[in-house]
């Protein structure tokens, strides 16, 4: 291999990953970095590509930036499909991301914050660790000071030299000791040092091994204070930890998307795992969501309603417009996945503007596109495409179900015809009949109809 380690990170977290491979580098590791060694000229993602293939492991840099960063998350999956060994350099105390978590959950974890820089000793041992070389003495700058660390080996050398002194000292307090009653107390004393210093280098050798190794429940447990919960509440906690762990696409075609009432983030229940879920109180359920054929999105829990009086039906308006940027399909896809980009695009040239059956804006987008479910709801909410109402169609029954079963304040897909956000001329829409799901293009605009939000499941 050309290089030991592939740095992956965010571009906002540019600064940090420099620092950090200024010190592996400064300790004999070989780095590969996007910023300096991505050839202009060639393809971006190609230079990745052959950047993982040519490193013997891969480093995540992991903060928010890089929780929500698409690049990073390719580079994880093609160094975790190759069987490179990973190391997270948590900078940033975050939930991770399933898509992430998924690749990373059983790597070897080092926790950076708060101050990153305080850790850089670590991550160099880790690094070696993982490498398989040597451990030298390793020296880290930081702002402020000079940080020297020792590797493990040398810790324990500079404990067993401890040790030594102990006992040379107290072999000379015995042999100059006058009497048996002075004797046997130097023995007390030298197997009272003997068993501190056992415990000294041990309880360093657990220390370390607990900044290495510990998996993100298990400093969470830690941080809330475990001398303070009982077993069923650490219970409680991993089984938690472990749900929001495992993908979505892994939970089958129907969960419970609720969102953290404190973090607002997006977390998938299936009705086992919101049955026998005892931290309930700490989400808010926001809509069902449903994976198909690879397919995954959110499902609002009631229909949409015009904002000015409360009608559940709505015109889709932008009658006789053009629109850039959305596509005209003329025939139905398998899937066509472009209803959020679509209502965007349509609530954004709509806005403001009168057509001309005196309609203003785009009551059907802008409707989906300003839904919220609650108080927590955090989502993009938008119009779904008619391969997308046709997908809920075809599951409209369990759909159902699951809301009236799990979803408060829910209603089911009703026998109604729903507008899509796909369009296909200048002034009409497909939609989709929730009866039969019968589908069609000849929706004149000035129509009122229905409308169910979704939004991306993240």
């Amino acid at each position: 291999m050309k290089y030991d380690v592939f740095i992956s990170y965010s571009t906002f977290d540019e600064a940090i990953a420099r620092d950090v491979c200024r010190v592996l580098e400064e300790n004999g590791i070989c780095c590969w970095i996007a910023l300096r060694d991505a050839k202009p000229g060639n393809p971006y993602a190609c230079e990745i590509m052959s950047g993982i293939e040519e490193s013997k492991m891969l480093l995540l840099i992991f903060s928010s930036n890089s929780n929500v960063s698409e690049p990073v998350a390719s580079e994880i999956e093609e160094a975790f499909n190759k069987k490179k060994p990973i190391i997270v350099f948590l900078i940033e105390n975050k939930p991770m991301a399933p898509e992430l978590k998924f690749f990373l959950k059983r790597k070897h974890w080092l926790v950076a914050y708060p101050d990153y820089k305080q850790k850089l000793g670590n991550l160099v041992h880790a690094t070696h660790d993982v490498l398989g070389i040597s451990k030298p003495k390793v020296v880290v700058e930081s702002d402020e000071h000079l940080l020297e660390e020792q590797g493990s080996d040398n810790v324990d050398i500079k404990r067993d030299d401890i040790g030594k002194s102990l006992l040379n000292l107290l072999k000379n307090l015995v042999a100059k000791s006058s009497s048996i009653l002075s004797k046997l107390g130097c023995v007390v004393s030298l197997l009272f040092f003997i068993l501190l210093t056992i415990r000294f280098c041990s309880d360093g050798k657990e220390d370390a091994e607990s900044v290495q190794t510990a998996e993100p429940w298990e400093m969470s447990i830690e941080q809330k204070g475990e001398g303070n919960m009982s077993q069923e509440e650490i219970d409680e906690v991993l089984n938690l930890q472990r749900i929001l762990s495992t993908p979505r696409s892994s939970k089958g075609l129907l969960c419970v998307a609720a969102v953290n009432k404190n973090s607002h983030e997006i977390a998938y229940f299936t009705a086992d795992e919101w049955d026998r879920l005892y931290m309930k109180s700490e989400y808010a359920k926001v809509g069902v969501s449903i994976s198909e054929d690879g397919h995954e999105f959110i499902i609002a829990p009631t229909d949409c309603k015009d904002p000015e009086d409360g009608d559940y039906k709505l015109q889709f308006g932008c009658v006789r417009m053009e629109f850039d940027r959305v596509i005209q399909y003329k025939e139905i896809s398998e899937f066509i996945t472009t209803g959020y980009n679509d209502t965007k695009n349509i609530v954004e040239q709509a806005k403001g503007k009168i057509d001309s059956k005196g309609i203003r804006g785009a009551p059907a987008a802008e409707a989906a596109w300003n839904y919220k479910a609650n108080e927590y709801d955090n989502l993009q909410w938008y119009l779904p495409s008619v391969s997308e109402l046709k997908m809920i169609y075809r599951n409209k029954d369990a759909i159902n179900e699951f809301i009236f079963r799990y979803i408060s304040q829910g209603e089911g897909v009703l026998d109604k015809l729903y507008w899509s956000s796909t369009v296909y001329d200048y002034d009409s829409s497909w939609f989709v009949l929730m009866h039969n799901g019968f589908s069609k293009y000849g929706r004149i605009r000035n129509d009122s109809n229905s409308v169910r939000a979704v939004a991306i499941a993240k």
